[in-house]
Parts: structure tokens; C-alpha cells; sequence
């Protein structure tokens, strides 16, 4: 039992180094959480380790429960982990271990929580200086293609990307400054597939993209794709390679988007 759990968080260390955005599907970020509960030290540590590499939302409860540790390394690697995340939904947690009995635990937590701090005021900074504001329209997937949480995944992408920009910024609830100018953007997964060659894993994707400017009109199309290729033996699975070709091509689509905005 303890050999399977040492390779899926070897598994997830290969994914995390493939693709720092890759999201595992749950049934294997379970079994990593599951062995925060191991009575094996090193399990415990491997395992905090790799959540922290993550920064996986889903995985905050069990992190949570891993600040009461009997070992103040895994307490301390659960703090930073948590740190790294971002999500203030710790705050409380990280607040109590400002008070464990060991030193390095509440450096730790210190830390976590000023990183949290820093994390929620960032957007907001970015969201002033951004010269162009998108509103973030409706993301399409054919129904063969995949679910609604495809779509949610196209969005949170695209929001990540574009936040990632030192020029724009998806569009919040505040107000725009004169400054700034306002586009709504939609997208449509149009080709998301795979197949296999030999010892290998294609997968394909591709997005295109509409942008409209304040009055509603269009103002451009484009599209990004790209082709990600792993061995079938690889154990990041078919929906990481999935998601890392989804990003890929969301990365394709923005830059020919930015290159829209800086000539306009």
C-alpha cells in the first residue's frame, strides 16, 4: 500500500514539472491526501510536499488537518503549502499555528498568511494599472467534446492567462478609469482530441475567440491551438495531457489577442 502511494506522488511530482498549471483528476488527488493520514513519516512529508507543488483548492481541508501533525515538519510544510495556495479560507487555521509550541511552525504560518494577504491584494493593483479590461463573455464546448465543468475550466484559463498580462486584465466589479479600455471576449473549444502512435499520446486542441468592443460590435476573431505529445506510459494521465494541450491553446489564442490590442 505504502509503495502504490509513493508513486502517485512521484506521479504528481512528474505532472506538476510537465505542466505547473496541471489540475489531477480527483480520484488521484485523493489517494495523495489520503497518505497525509499515513502513520509513515515519509509518506506524510511526500505527500504535503507534493499538495504544496499543486496548489490545488481541493485539497485545503486536508491541509488544514495536517497543521495538527504530531511532526512539526509536516505541520510546517502543511503551513507553506497553504501559503501557496492563496486562499483565505486557511486564514483561520494558519492564525492557530501562529500559537503552535514549535518556532518553525509559526515563521511558517507567518508567511503563509502574509502570502495570502499579498495574493488577494495583487488582482486588485493589476486591475488599476491594466490598460485594456475584459469582460469575460460565454465559453462554448460541443456537447461531444465534454461537460460544463469544461467550460468553467476554459474560463478559469482564460482568466489566468490574461491576468498574467501586464498590459490587461479581466474586468471586476469596480470601476474602469479613464484610462482603460473595455472589450468582452467569448470562446469556443473547437477541437480537443487524441490519439495514439506507437508509444506515444497526441492530444490536439484548439480555441477560437471573438472580440467585441464596448458598443457590442465585433472587432476581431482568432483562434490558438496546440498539440502536446507524452509517452503512453506516462502516469500523468489522459485528462492532464488534456488540460496542459486546453492551456497551450488558450496561450496560442492570447498572444495573437494581445498583439490585437498593443496595434489598436
Amino acid at each position: 500500500m505504502h509503495r502504490q502511494l509513493r508513486v502517485v506522488c512521484f506521479a504528481a511530482c512528474i505532472a506538476v514539472s510537465a505542466s505547473a498549471t496541471a489540475r489531477l483528476p480527483a480520484s488521484r488527488l485523493q489517494r495523495i491526501i489520503g497518505a497525509l493520514k499515513s502513520s509513515n513519516l515519509k509518506l506524510r512529508l511526500q505527500a504535503v510536499f507534493v499538495l504544496g507543488r499543486l496548489r490545488d483548492d481541493r485539497s485545503i481541508p486536508a491541509l488544514v488537518q495536517a497543521l495538527d501533525d504530531k511532526s512539526e515538519t509536516v505541520r510546517s510544510l502543511a503551513a507553506y503549502a497553504l501559503g501557496q495556495i492563496g486562499d483565505a479560507r486557511a486564514n483561520g487555521a494558519l492564525r492557530r499555528s501562529m500559537h503552535d509550541r514549535s518556532a518553525q511552525v509559526r515563521r511558517h504560518a507567518r508567511a503563509a498568511l502574509k502570502h495570502i494577504r499579498e495574493a488577494r491584494a495583487a488582482p486588485a493593483k493589476r486591475l488599476r494599472s491594466a490598460r485594456y479590461l475584459l469582460k469575460l463573455g460565454k465559453m462554448s464546448v460541443r456537447q461531444r467534446m465534454g461537460s460544463r465543468s469544461l467550460a468553467q475550466r476554459m474560463r478559469d484559463v482564460w482568466q489566468q492567462e490574461i491576468n498574467s498580462s501586464s498590459s490587461a486584465a479581466v474586468m471586476g466589479q469596480g470601476r474602469p478609469r479613464r484610462h482603460q479600455k473595455i472589450y468582452g471576449l467569448t470562446s469556443a473549444l473547437t477541437q480537443l482530441s487524441q490519439h495514439r502512435r506507437g508509444g506515444t499520446i497526441s492530444t490536439t486542441c484548439r480555441v477560437s475567440m471573438v472580440l467585441s468592443g464596448k458598443a457590442g460590435n465585433i472587432v476581431m476573431m482568432g483562434s490558438g491551438g496546440a498539440t502536446v505529445e507524452a509517452s503512453s506510459r506516462s502516469r500523468g494521465g489522459e485528462s492532464s495531457l488534456k488540460d496542459h494541450a486546453l492551456r497551450a491553446a488558450i496561450q496560442s489564442a492570447k498572444r495573437n489577442l494581445m498583439r490585437y490590442l498593443r496595434s489598436h
